[in-house]
């Protein structure tokens, strides 16, 4: 019996010669791409250590501090900005927009000419200088509307709710009848004036449930209320402190 290892032939060993080549091939591809993903990942960095970073100490925005990695010189953008403004300037205004929307300033309403005037601007213009021409319900409604923003209470976030019962409490405070006085069909009845006056449609009949209103007469609970969307009554109250400010405040 011979002892000799058989021989693999020409075949297998050309076989083996191309595997091998094969994966010289990928080790080389996966070597280039190893590299090309170094350089990308040192590129980022060099990026990064040139972008400039943000630190807070907080809760001050005023602490906000932005630094230059390269210098390590650092600002703080937020007390720039606010060094530059008049800040006695800036806490009147703010001053005057809360006293606005929470019902404790006069309204500066526009003119009867201003297009954009709500009905019931015009009525409390006519109220301010002492206008005795108007029915006891629009004098009323004067009365109630520059009170809703301090008496009416946010309700999901969205709406502003003004009920039957805050009407008769400004009532009390703005008039010299007491609450328990007013009766539950004028109290009514002043409600749907206010909701009627802040119409916004010039040429058809003032509807106190006419969505498009400032003001919708609504019922919450079985109660009637005053109803505004949050974000048009807020536009309305900067709007008339825009309006007091640059007129030198209440008319």
């Amino acid at each position: 019996m011979s002892t000799d290892a058989p021989s693999v032939g020409a075949d297998a060993d050309g076989d083996l010669r191309a595997l091998v080549e094969d994966l010289a091939d990928e080790v080389r591809e996966l070597r280039e791409e190893n590299e090309e993903l170094r350089e990308r990942v040192a590129d980022l960095e060099a990026k990064r250590e040139q972008e400039a970073t943000v630190r807070w100490a907080g809760p001050n925005p005023a602490d906000i501090e932005i630094v230059a990695s390269e210098t390590g010189n650092g600002v703080y953008p937020y007390q720039a900005i606010t060094d530059k403004a008049d800040r006695r300037d800036v806490e009147d205004i703010e001053e005057r927009l809360t006293d606005v929307e929470e019902g404790r300033a006069d309204v500066v309403v526009r003119s009867e000419a201003d297009p954009d005037a709500l009905p019931i601007e015009s009525r409390i213009a006519r109220q301010q200088v002492g206008d005795d021409g108007m029915t006891a319900n629009e004098e009323r409604a004067a009365v109630v509307f520059p009170t809703f923003g301090g008496k009416a209470r946010t309700v999901g976030g969205m709406k502003l709710v003004m009920s039957s019962d805050d009407v008769r409490q400004a009532l009390d405070e703005k008039t010299d009848v007491d609450a328990e006085d007013w009766p539950d069909e004028t109290v009514r009845r002043v409600m749907r004036w206010t909701a009627k006056l802040t119409s916004r449609d010039d040429d058809g009949d003032l509807d106190p449930r006419d969505e498009s209103n400032l003001l919708t007469l609504t019922k919450r609970n079985g109660r009637l209320a005053l109803q505004a969307e949050r974000d048009e009554w807020i536009e309305w109250s900067e709007d008339a402190a825009a309006r007091l400010d640059g007129e030198g405040g209440p008319k």
